[in-house]
């Protein structure tokens, strides 16, 4: 009797630990990153993770609620990107809340679209992997040998980022949204429109002298290429694609959330490429 006591006990055990732990990020970016580090020790839901939706669109559900609920580690962006977290988790705050603009010490009004800029995704995951190791010791070798694979894509991205960078460094470019700033500043290239993309960003119209300089840009060949956001468009950015394309200048299209069975190093890269492609032309 005494033996299988101390078996049961044994067993329940082995199933509290064997349990993995609930991670809830609000975008897919950083729930791919979760599951890279976590491994099979984790399990991630995204919410946001549908490349054909327009995030600011976005609305809760009690499924989401729910997932919150049972989650052990919350993620999500700040930089009032995904407010409708912060809602969804002032009644979780004894949680392990995870905002990664507060980790790379951004504050209200800067760009949101971090995740643009890779050193922000290096310092997420080594912050991520230090709560796992704190919420599951007896995983922490294994939660380190992922951060050293995560640090091996990492390493091949950062090149490409650096190889553009001596490339094309002080190209002049063009976007109809603050997206792909972050990623543009870390390759030296001139950044043009950018009163523009604020409005349309914030979802108020340009002013007619935003508009006006923005058109100039494209019709003067003033800029190499012509960045859009390919989750959003609305009548005014597709006007500025028309007039890329009659002044013969390439446009492409960059995406808020991770693409469906593309991880984030590879999403990444396929932009970069893409961007290599367009200033080569």
């Amino acid at each position: 009797m005494l033996k299988k006591l101390i078996f049961l006990t044994l067993f329940i055990a082995f199933q509290v630990h064997a349990e993995p732990l609930h991670i809830v990020a609000a975008e897919n970016f950083y729930g791919d990153i979760a599951s890279i580090i976590g491994g099979k020790n984790v399990q991630v839901v995204s919410i946001l993770n549908n490349p054909q939706q327009d995030p600011h669109l976005f609305s809760t559900s009690p499924a989401t609620a729910k997932a919150i609920a049972n989650a052990n580690i919350i993620i999500y962006n700040g930089l009032d990107y995904d407010v409708w977290m912060e809602k969804l988790i002032t009644t979780h705050s004894q949680k392990n809340i995870i905002v990664v603009a507060d980790l790379i010490h951004k504050k209200s009004g800067d760009n949101p679209h971090i995740w643009y800029d890779i050193k922000t995704m290096l310092v997420y995951a080594k912050y991520l992997t230090a709560q796992l190791c704190i919420s599951d010791p007896a995983h922490q070798l294994y939660f380190q040998q992922q951060l050293n694979q995560f640090q091996q894509y990492y390493q091949k991205l950062q090149q490409q980022v650096d190889k553009d960078k001596i490339q094309f460094h002080n190209l002049p470019i063009i976007a109809t949204e603050p997206l792909f700033n972050e990623m543009a500043d870390s390759l030296g290239l001139q950044m043009y429109g950018q009163a523009f993309q604020l409005s349309v960003m914030n979802n108020t119209e340009p002013s007619p002298l935003e508009i006006k300089d923005f058109e100039n840009h494209l019709l003067n060949h003033t800029v190499k290429v012509l960045i859009l956001n390919n989750q959003v468009s609305n009548p005014l950015t597709q006007r500025m694609e028309e007039i890329a394309i009659s002044a013969h200048i390439p446009s492409i299209g960059i995406s808020e959330l991770q693409p469906i069975n593309e991880d984030y190093f590879t999403w990444m890269s396929a932009q970069l490429s893409a961007l290599e492609k367009a200033l080569g032309e």
